[in-house]
Order: C-alpha cells, then structure tokens, then sequence
C-alpha cells in the first residue's frame, strides 16, 4: 500500500547512528499559509501505516492527487510516554477545490485547520533517514539563532513509504530575541 513501509524506513533510521547537523542541509525559508484536513491520532506512533492507508482509502483521490501528505508531531514519546503521545495526520492543501472535495469525503473523521505562513528550519531527506534529519535538526536548533515555536512537521513527497522515499522535515521557528554567547552569560541580540 502507500504508506505501508513508513515504520519498516523509521526503524532502519533508528538502527542507524544519529548523523550530524553537517551531514544534512538545513534551510530557513518561509512556508506558505496553506489549509489541512487532518485526524487527531493519540498513541504509539505505530499507527502511522494503517492509520494513512485508511485517510487514502476515505478521503480518496479527489484529495490526495493534488496535495501532500503529512505527519504533525506536537508531542515527544520520551516525555509522554509513547501510548499517550498526540500527533495529526493529515493533507496540506493549498487550493480551494481541493479542499471541498476532501472535506465531501471526510465523513466525520477528520476536520479542517488553517496553518498561518511560517518561517520555519527544513531540510530534505529520505524516510529510511528521518529519524537521524530529526535528530540531527535537534542538534542545530540550540546554536542557531532560532527556537521552534510550533510542532515539527514531516510531509511525506510520494506515496511510496519506502525507505528511499523523499521527505521534508519543517521545524517552525522564529529568530531568538536572547542569545548564549561563548561565554555562557545571557544578552539581548537586539
């Protein structure tokens, strides 16, 4: 099916040693303002394939042939624990038509959310790597002049859910107002 080898790439990522930030290329460009339709998922996040077969399955191809799915993650496992984490999965889509033949199809199950446009820190990669882009993206954020001020984002770029399947990883962030300097000691940047 589409997304059925989402976990297969995730736990070869997390085999795989955390690279470092060098070894991907983070962006810091401005997304869009865009819509979504999504449903609230809460638990493990081994969910994900059947839970993404089942949104293609309703929603259709009136949907997701002119949008990209994607996975919001507001919670972290290591602090909630992984059956009580909350996390979206969901379409971007960016016109109107789209949006009304997705939410004809959504009996119910998921709703509409409005993402405002962002500045937001991205970086490329494959899904069998996106464990080791997201740890890598957690690395760089403390050095580089940014705080993340919305959930992390992945939108998945085919519907293959291989492990060589393109990913993009978007951290909303905003520049920081306070800085740590070599230091240590707090300053305003500005």
């Amino acid at each position: 099916m589409y997304i059925s080898g989402i976990f297969a790439g995730l736990l070869l990522a997390a085999i795989a040693a955390a690279n470092s930030a060098e070894d991907f290329r983070i962006e810091v460009v401005r997304l869009p303002a865009t819509s979504a339709i999504v449903r609230d998922m809460k638990g493990d996040y081994s969910q994900h394939a059947a839970a993404a077969r089942a949104m293609y399955a309703t929603l259709g191809p009136a949907c997701f042939d002119r949008t990209a799915a994607f996975g919001e993650y507001p919670d972290d496992p290591d602090v909630v624990g992984p059956d009580q984490v909350k996390w979206r999965l969901g379409f971007l889509i960016p016109d109107v038509s789209a949006l009304a033949a997705c939410r004809a199809n959504a009996h119910g199950l998921y709703r509409t959310m409005r993402y405002q446009a962002v500045q937001a820190a991205t970086l490329r990669t494959t899904l069998g790597a996106s464990r080791a882009a997201g740890l890598a993206m957690l690395k760089w954020l403390p050095g580089s002049g940014y705080v993340q001020v919305a959930p992390t984002r992945m939108v998945f770029l085919d519907r293959r859910g291989a492990p060589d399947s393109p990913v993009r990883i978007e951290v909303p962030v905003r520049e920081r107002t306070w800085a740590v300097p070599a230091s240590g000691k707090m300053r305003a940047s500005r």
